[in-house]
Formats: structure tokens, C-alpha cells, sequence
């Protein structure tokens, strides 16, 4: 199949419609947990938007292949994809991508135990997206700040930022983000023993 896609490659003058299509398939294999599919996909998304020169397809393709070495446990190798598309997103001005990937790269280092670091980026990351108006990314930073607070159990401090998660996807009509905090929300009265609040 790699041989095939770098046939077409060579074959074809449109591939950035090669690397949309790529990474399609990518975010496919991605969402069934077949992690190897998925990586072999990315990296033939980030080969065709080299060959294009579309650097944020390039910045797409750092950030996924982050997420799928992060899933087959090589944290390291993460970290590096991390950072290489940190970098190509300062370098084009991707603001959006760049607190994208602060994001995954603070949820990497909190699974790593790096638990201090873990915060900061997202203070950082929390930051950038109130100052870009990127209210979906907002949301999703406190949901995930909260989390942080919950296993390290505090508790109380946890809850105040899955409330104001859940604020913020009501107002963005995020009815998945709605429903993750309300069970996080449940999950957190349980443990204090608000069972009146948890249900």
C-alpha cells in the first residue's frame, strides 16, 4: 500500500488532495485503535505535504503522528513530533494549531507523571485560546484541567473548572462536551459524597 501512495504521488501534480486523502484515512484507522494503520497513513500525509510545500498539512501530519506514537506508548517519540509541530505551527502563524498541540502535549506529559509541567502547559494553553477566541479549545482545556485536579484529588478544585467547562460547551452548543462534564460532574459528587449532586 506505501509503494501504491508513492506511485500516485509521483503520478499526480494534486497532492494535497493525496494528503487530505491520507489523512482521512489516518483519522479512520485512528478511531478504530488500529494505531499502525493509522501511523502509516500520517506519515503519508506529512510525505505528500512536503511534496506540496503545504506546511500546514505538515504541522497536521507532526501532530497526529504524535498522538499515535503517545497511543503505542512511546512517549518520547511523541514528545519529538510534539515539538516538531509546536515549531512548524510558530513558524506559519498557526495559532490554533499550536494550542491544539500544547494541549496534547500537556496530556502526554500529565500520563507521564510529569504532573507540574502537565499544568503549566495548560495554563498556557488556556491562555492562548482566550486570547485567539478559540472557545471550542477553551472548553476543552478546562474539561482537562479539571480531570488534572480530579486524580490528584482535589476534588472541589476539579469540579470548579468542570463547571465552568460545562458553561462554556452550553454556550457553544457542544452537546458532547456537555455530556462528558455532567458525568465528570456526577463522578466528582460521588467522591465527596454528595450523592444528591451525583446522580
Amino acid at each position: 500500500a506505501a509503494t501504491d501512495f508513492r506511485q500516485e504521488l509521483d503520478a499526480t501534480s494534486d497532492t494535497e488532495f493525496l494528503g487530505r486523502l491520507a489523512s482521512l484515512m489516518g483519522m479512520f484507522y485512528q478511531d478504530q485503535a488500529k494505531y499502525d494503520l493509522a501511523k502509516e497513513w500520517f506519515e503519508r500525509k506529512l510525505e505528500a505535504s512536503l511534496a506540496s510545500a503545504d506546511q500546514y498539512g505538515v504541522r497536521i501530519a507532526q501532530g497526529s503522528l504524535g498522538i499515535i506514537a503517545s497511543r503505542l506508548g512511546d512517549k518520547e517519540l511523541a514528545a519529538e513530533w510534539y515539538a516538531k509541530a509546536l515549531a512548524t505551527a510558530e513558524r506559519i502563524g498557526d495559532k490554533n494549531g499550536y494550542g491544539k498541540t500544547l494541549m496534547d502535549m500537556a496530556v502526554l506529559e500529565r500520563n507521564a507523571g510529569r504532573n507540574e509541567e502537565a499544568r503549566e502547559t495548560y495554563r498556557r494553553c488556556l491562555t492562548l485560546a482566550r486570547q485567539i477566541g478559540n472557545r471550542r479549545l477553551e472548553q476543552t482545556v478546562l474539561y482537562n484541567i479539571g480531570e488534572a485536579h480530579y486524580y490528584d484529588e482535589e476534588i472541589e478544585k476539579a469540579r470548579e473548572y468542570f463547571l465552568q467547562a460545562l458553561e462554556l460547551a452550553r454556550e457553544i452548543n457542544d452537546k458532547v462536551g456537555v455530556s462528558y462534564c455532567y458525568d465528570a460532574l456526577g463522578d466528582s459528587a460521588f467522591t465527596l459524597g454528595k450523592l444528591d449532586d451525583a446522580y
